[in-house]
């Protein structure tokens, strides 16, 4: 039965009945984060709120900016089919593994143990760190640039230890793409977990390169036994959220919202579209790409792919372009919906007079021409979501527009 149109203030009602404050506390029980750290995503319990609102099983739900894939989850354990959409190829590549891992669990939990048997039956022991390392695979090397690159990160000890787990994580012997992927990125969420910068993300954005004494000062730690750990965590949570077999599909891809054309027009759309010049959300995985033998020239093509980015917060056109940029994605974003699907935003509250303030305003007042605004209500931010980079954000709006 299709779920009633509702007026707007029974919509308006319903919103505000929820105790939206109060989600950042509880949202991790039902949270796959652990797999790999990505900047300024949303908790799980706002789009897991509104698809159960404003969608029905089988729905397609669609995420113009996925990120790392919690829209995509919440839909998938609610019997929904997902489409997610992102510029930066790291965000899919953890979005997939997330779904992955809900999707076919048992199978991962198979390579898994294929895995953990190839690391601890080699020449080196969990038990015995002392002995020898194996031998490098000379399959899929790392180019010559990118080691240059790594050994600013890490200490000789430790890069040497993600070198032999990479080679191993890197050529496993299975066909399925996306089960590689999984396995992959969680090397990854390990590659950035050990490196010696651990100020803040904006330092590794910045390249801001650790220390000697920082180097120093992480060399005790084994990224083999943390790979193994943190992957058997992410199963075991993987395993108290799952409840059944889930049979709805999902596809991700690798592209901009202003050109992405979706297979069918989405029942609804949830997603929190990038905030201006508060996030760089390619240079922060700088490492990642880096493991994944992309050289600098090419993560900066990735980086001008990006809308609202950190990097342009001192460029005098940064509100033009901005302002710009979104009009074209919610022109898309209109064509790809339903006639009768609904748009959730998730917008930071802003000075209306500060600069970010009133870019926003003009982002709203184009937003005002093509949907109808059906309903609104803010999300007052725990203390921990707001260090930074979002020192100066307390609140967030969500918004629901029709077409």
């Amino acid at each position: 039965m299709p779920r009633p149109n509702y007026h707007y203030s029974k919509l308006q009602s319903l919103l505000t009945e929820l105790d939206w404050d109060s989600l950042d506390s509880s949202h991790d029980k039902d949270s796959l984060g652990l797999i790999h750290w990505y900047p300024a995503t949303f908790i799980s319990n706002v789009p897991a709120n509104l698809i159960e609102l404003f969608s029905d099983p089988g729905d397609l739900i669609w995420d113009p900016f996925c990120g790392s894939g919690n829209v995509g989850l919440e839909a998938i354990k609610r019997d929904r089919r997902f489409f997610g959409n992102d510029c930066n190829l790291i965000a899919i590549k953890i979005s997939n593994a997330k779904l992955t891992l809900l999707t076919r669990l048992d199978e991962i939990e198979l390579f898994f143990i294929e895995i953990k048997n190839t690391l601890y039956g080699s020449l080196w022991s969990e038990k015995n760190e002392n002995l020898p390392l194996p031998s490098l695979d000379d399959e899929n090397p790392l180019r010559q640039q990118t080691m240059l690159e790594l050994r600013a990160w890490y200490s000789s000890t430790v890069l040497e230890k993600l070198r032999i787990l990479y080679s191993i994580v890197f050529n496993l012997t299975v066909d399925d793409i996306d089960i590689r992927n999984f396995f992959e990125v969680m090397f990854l969420s390990i590659a950035r977990l050990v490196n010696a910068q651990q100020k803040t993300w904006g330092h590794i954005a910045d390249n801001v390169k650790p220390k000697n004494e920082e180097i120093d000062a992480r060399r005790h730690l084994n990224p083999i036994n943390l790979y193994v750990d943190r992957t058997s965590k992410v199963i075991k949570k993987a395993q108290a959220i799952k409840s059944g077999q889930y049979s709805s599909g999902y596809c991700l891809s690798e592209v901009s919202t202003t050109k992405i054309v979706l297979p069918e027009k989405a029942s609804l759309v949830v997603t929190s579209p990038p905030y201006p010049w508060m996030c760089d959300y390619t240079t922060s995985q700088r490492l990642s790409f880096y493991w994944l033998n992309y050289p600098i020239k090419k993560i900066d093509e990735f980086k001008q792919k990006e809308i609202g980015a950190r990097y342009r917060r001192k460029q005098t056109s940064k509100k033009d372009s901005y302002v710009k940029d979104m009009v074209l994605c919610f022109e898309n974003i209109h064509a790809n919906m339903d006639r009768n699907a609904k748009l959730c935003l998730v917008y930071p509250a802003s000075d209306s007079n500060s600069e970010r303030g009133k870019t926003l305003v003009e982002v709203n007042k184009y937003l005002r021409s093509v949907f109808k605004l059906e309903a609104s209500v803010d999300r007052h931010l725990e203390k921990y979501k707001r260090s930074s980079p979002f020192s100066s954000m307390d609140a967030e709006i969500i918004t629901i527009w029709s077409k």
